[in-house]
């Protein structure tokens, strides 16, 4: 089973890095939610390549190892969740009047999620290592099964609130998300959270094809205002003469 999840992990991860690199090298990058994106498929790099670590260090001598692998895995978590809702708000910002509020609301939460994360080194509050060297939940594991809920929850109140602002296909990618994580959190009590990475990367192929619709649809917009720009000047310029 370990050899199954490390190649899952590898393969979710290569996908993610396929994705990474096609957006930071994309000229249109400059946007901000291409901004967020490349953070938060960088974010989920990490996150992949630490839960390997921990397959591989689970139950071995390396703690310090386990601990960096555990600690990169669940508090890259809190890091994920909070840049998504950054990139989601700053991608609706586009076509709409939107605060940071809800984002900041999301990222103070997540940040106490991360420092129970940071001690639990000291604390056992997310995980622990027990003597034999191998992985253990720890007292207040449970609060990490909050963040999917806590995703779904801001896409379904972004989705309500702007609807107007956004295309029945945005919505469409958008709300996969929800969707996807179904099945997953079925599976939390026999297998995580493997499935749940490579649901994460599915999700992130339609967010990356989303945002490259409307980075085109942005700039064939741009150049048909440029084009009747110069066309008004043109004609500006001509009708003196008469």
């Amino acid at each position: 089973m370990r050899e199954l999840n490390i190649g899952l992990l590898a393969f979710s991860s290569l996908v993610t890095m396929f994705l990474f690199f096609g957006t930071v090298t994309d000229q249109k990058r400059k946007r901000p939610f291409m901004r967020h994106f490349s953070y938060l498929l960088l974010t989920n790099i990490i996150m992949q390549v630490a839960e390997i670590g921990v397959c591989i260090f689970d139950g071995s001598n390396q703690r310090e190892l386990l601990y960096l692998s555990l600690f990169l895995s669940y508090g890259g978590g809190a890091v994920l969740i909070t840049i998504y809702t950054y990139c989601l708000t700053s991608f609706i910002r586009e076509n709409a009047t939107v605060t940071y509020r809800l984002a900041n609301i999301v990222g103070v939460v997540c940040a106490v999620y991360f420092v129970l994360t940071l001690t639990s080194p000291f604390t056992g509050a997310i995980f622990t290592i027990d003597a034999g060297g191998y992985y253990r939940d720890g007292t207040w594991k449970a609060v990490s099964f909050l963040l999917d809920p806590i995703i779904m929850i801001v896409v379904i109140i972004m989705i309500l609130k702007y609807r107007k602002n956004l295309k029945a296909e945005g919505i469409l990618y958008l709300v996969s998300i929800s969707v996807l994580s179904i099945p997953t959190m079925i599976l939390w009590d026999v297998w995580y959270p493997e499935p749940e990475y490579v649901m994460v990367t599915l999700y992130f192929v339609l967010v990356f094809i989303l945002f490259h619709k409307e980075l085109t649809t942005q700039l064939v917009k741009k150049e048909k205002e440029m084009a009747e720009s110069k066309i008004a000047t043109a004609i500006s310029q001509i009708q003196p003469h008469f």
